[in-house]
């Protein structure tokens, strides 16, 4: 009788075991993404943003503005296409003075190029949009989730992420890369 007790124990401990062992490991790989993530953006604020883009389609240090955006969107995502044509008209009152970077992370490039069209933008030399559709240099910074912009200074230093979307034509916005720029 002892046996048995003994081994429905040894059951009922194994599985005990296992379903903390199931409840925690998720908890354990948050922690260490978190971590993960932490690192990078304290990289980007002390060492800078990664100089080369997709491809090498574009060096930061070529960017001589005073500010830089990297913005981070898709022609999938509502609050990024909501967002865009406030920072578009945010490039066009500031060219000298701010350059953004409007990287997508459309995979179709049928989509990307019609979402385009449909906003009929016409070429600024302060507003650049590429295409990241295998998401590498979104994985070097650390983007998570759309939209989501990198604010950084003239050495290319990051002095705030924008976690969400966000309307760059408003007076709070526009007060905040007034002073940025008075630097």
């Amino acid at each position: 009788m002892n046996w048995k007790k003994a081994s429905i124990a040894a059951v009922i401990t194994a599985i005990l075991s296992y379903g903390v062992w199931e409840l925690f490991k998720d908890f354990i790989n948050i922690k260490n993404h978190e971590a993960s993530y932490v690192g990078k953006i304290n990289s980007l604020t002390g060492e800078g943003f990664p100089d080369r883009t997709i491809n090498s389609k574009l060096n930061l240090s070529e960017i001589e503005s005073k500010i830089t955006f990297v913005h981070f969107w898709a022609s999938w995502c509502s609050p990024c296409i909501d967002e865009f044509p406030s920072l578009v008209k945010l490039a066009k009152d500031f060219p000298e003075n701010l350059s953004i970077v409007a990287i997508s992370l459309d995979e179709n490039k049928n989509e990307f190029d019609a979402f385009l069209q449909s906003l009929e933008i016409k070429p600024m030399n302060n507003f650049l949009i590429i295409r990241d559709d295998n998401y590498e240099y979104a994985d070097k910074v650390g983007t998570e989730k759309l939209p989501e912009t990198f604010i950084l200074d003239k050495n290319k230093k990051l002095i705030r992420k924008v976690p969400t979307a966000e309307n760059w034509d408003s007076p709070n916005v526009r007060d905040f890369l007034k002073y940025l720029i008075s630097k």
